[in-house]
Formats: structure tokens, C-alpha cells, sequence
């Protein structure tokens, strides 16, 4: 983005939120891969030229998007010890998220399944758990494979359970949600009857 004055950034910010909010409304109408900027300018009621003074293209918003909820995903680093305690209260705001947001979800998962919007959800978590990592390990080099993997396989994992129970049928708390992944994060002998 551009720098801006403080009352354009205001400006700015409300444009944003627009389009943010035209991508979520057509996300739930059809695949991100059919989504065209002319469409998401119609939807937020936005001149082409408005769109490119933000973001250089679906991409970018999308992006801009996903940053938007990873804020509200993101734990409170200062009261995680463990990386098991920090994946926890990860998949916890997530689950809050998913809680608010179900019909929302259920639309965009079934329309996007393996989709760009579903990997890119994935990177964005996987980032957000590296950055956990990098932070914890910075004069520790504790792990034996490279935190890219570890964090590949936790943000694959997430996005797995929560996808799960997004689309799931039988009613499955919140509270059976964590004590799962408590179960597959630990690796508990519980997983096995």
C-alpha cells in the first residue's frame, strides 16, 4: 500500500474492509478460481481504478484477507510455554472463529476445497506457527528436521480438523475439538481403542 495521510488511511482502511467484505460475499457464491476483480468490484460497488490503488490483484486482497483473520487466530505469545500449549490455543481461536462463522465456512469450504483459498489459508497458518517456532527457538536448536516441515504439518493438520468439523454432521463440541488435537498433538496411546 501506498503511504498515506492519516485521513486517507482512514479512507483507505474503509475501502478495504469493502472489498475484504465483497470477497468473503462471492467466496461464498463460487470458487476464488472464478472470481475476477471486474466481480469484486461490482460486488463492493468500487470503480477498477479504486481496487488497483489497494491491491495489485485478487492475490493481494486475498491475502489482505487471510492477514485480517490471522489477527484474530494468532495467540497471545507471552502465555504459551509449550509449542503443544501454542498449537492449543491456536486451534481454539480457530474454533471460536469457526463457532461464529459456520455458515460462512461450510460455503466457502465445500465451494473452494482444494482450491487456491484453502492453501493459501494453510500457508498463512503454517506462517504464523514458523514465526511461533523461530521465536521459541532463537538460541535453541532443538529440533532435528527443519521448522518449515514442523510448521507444513501442524498448519496441514489444522486446517484438516477444522475443515472436518466445519462439514461434520454429528455435533462435536468445541471441547471434543481440542481434546482430539490434544490427542493427535501428543500423540497419546488414547488415539487407539
Amino acid at each position: 500500500m501506498k503511504k498515506l495521510t492519516e485521513k486517507s488511511n482512514v479512507s483507505s482502511a474503509r475501502t478495504c474492509k469493502i472489498l475484504q467484505i465483497a470477497m468473503e460475499t462471492l467466496l461464498e457464491q463460487k470458487p476464488f478460481n472464478n472470481i475476477f476483480v471486474k466481480d469484486i468490484c461490482e460486488e463492493a460497488k468500487v470503480p477498477r481504478a479504486t481496487f488497483y490503488n489497494h491491491f495489485e490483484d485478487k492475490y493481494d486482497l486475498l491475502s489482505f484477507c487471510l492477514l485480517q483473520l490471522e489477527k484474530e487466530l494468532e495467540p497471545a505469545e507471552d502465555k504459551y510455554f509449550t509449542s503443544n500449549e501454542y498449537y492449543s490455543a491456536l486451534l481454539s481461536n480457530a474454533a471460536d472463529f469457526c463457532i461464529e462463522n459456520k455458515i460462512f465456512l461450510r460455503k466457502v469450504s465445500k465451494l473452494n476445497n482444494n482450491n487456491v483459498f484453502i492453501s493459501e489459508l494453510q500457508n498463512h497458518i503454517a506462517t504464523l506457527i514458523l514465526a511461533h517456532i523461530r521465536d521459541k527457538n532463537k538460541k535453541k536448536h532443538l529440533l532435528r528436521i527443519p521448522a518449515e516441515i514442523v510448521a507444513e504439518y501442524y498448519s496441514g493438520a489444522l486446517i484438516a480438523m477444522l475443515k472436518w468439523w466445519i462439514n461434520c454432521e454429528e455435533n462435536w463440541s468445541k471441547d471434543d475439538l481440542l481434546k482430539g488435537a490434544d490427542i493427535l498433538l501428543n500423540r497419546k496411546q488414547e488415539l487407539y481403542y
